[in-house]
């Protein structure tokens, strides 16, 4: 078990970012929500909406501190003695954001990190304090570790759709991709360098990151309500299921129910490649 606090001044710098990276590919939503962050006051109460929050609090390592994949040591398995376990693919299996209080900009903010290491998972709790020291937040989120090929992952079809069912298409690009991975300080090195990915890990594409899949399924179902505001949000939970590869058509699906269902489709396969669930408070 490891416990590390991270400590951050939240400028609407990362949102800004996150938006514009955004806008493109969920517009038309994003040209309404960009107004937020183009001519902030520091004055007003920005306040983060369901998923913003993971460009922010990102540990910032030297590069011989990651393992050979890109990403962070200690977010990998090891034995009680300390010894690593040796694995070939890290994957981003499933995880939930809770919000308990609006998380606001423009004021110094801590994340107090929680990592448990089993045999083949990472589990890590992340629990978001304002600087008066309130709860705003709590994330987890599930790693991953395995030897086998991960295409041969399970082969979901997916859900049945309903009346209500709100449908989405989406092309995740390889700009898109990278500039996420770059706001989370993400070096995993499947999202961004095709020849360690498609010869090292035997993939057959960059694939697109599971915080990703989470922030879009998130801002896909706010898009849907767009009388409520963050603190109407109260938890969300979600699967990633399958692999999706950049460059390649995606379908965002939603239901209008509270919960509300959230899944991704590869629209190629029609596999299912994500669901969650999202509760607003009534």
């Amino acid at each position: 078990m490891k416990r590390f606090v991270l400590k951050e001044f939240l400028t609407e710098t990362p949102l800004q970012k996150l938006r514009a990276t955004l806008s493109d590919v969920l517009s038309p939503y994003y040209s309404e929500q960009k107004e937020l962050t183009e001519h902030p006051e520091p004055s007003e109460k920005l306040t983060l909406l369901p998923g913003e929050h993971l460009v922010y609090f990102n540990d910032a390592r030297p590069e011989h501190e990651l393992l050979g994949d890109g990403y962070d040591k200690d977010h990998a398995p090891f034995t009680e003695s300390g010894t690593p376990i040796p694995f070939r693919h890290r994957l981003w299996l499933y995880g939930s954001i809770e919000h308990t209080a609006p998380l606001h900009l423009h004021q110094y903010a801590r994340c107090h990190e929680l990592v448990r290491t089993a045999t083949d998972r990472v589990h890590v709790q992340r629990d978001i304090y304002s600087s008066n020291g309130q709860l705003c937040i709590r994330e987890n989120r599930t790693l991953g570790y395995v030897q086998n090929d991960v295409n041969t992952r399970r082969f979901i079809r997916m859900r049945q759709q309903t009346a209500d069912t709100q449908t989405f298409h989406l092309t995740p690009t390889p700009v898109l991709v990278w500039r996420y991975s770059a706001l989370m300080f993400n070096a995993h090195r499947i999202h961004w360098d095709w020849r360690y990915t498609t010869q090292q890990e035997s993939y057959p594409e960059l694939l697109v990151p599971g915080p990703l899949l989470a922030t879009f399924m998130l801002q896909y179902a706010q898009s849907l309500h767009p009388h409520k505001s963050a603190s109407d949000f109260r938890n969300f939970t979600y699967r990633i299921l399958s692999s999706a590869w950049v460059g390649k058509q995606i379908a965002l699906n939603a239901s209008m129910s509270n919960p509300q269902a959230v899944w991704i489709e590869d629209l190629e396969t029609h596999a299912l490649i994500a669901r969650g669930s999202i509760t607003f408070n009534s």
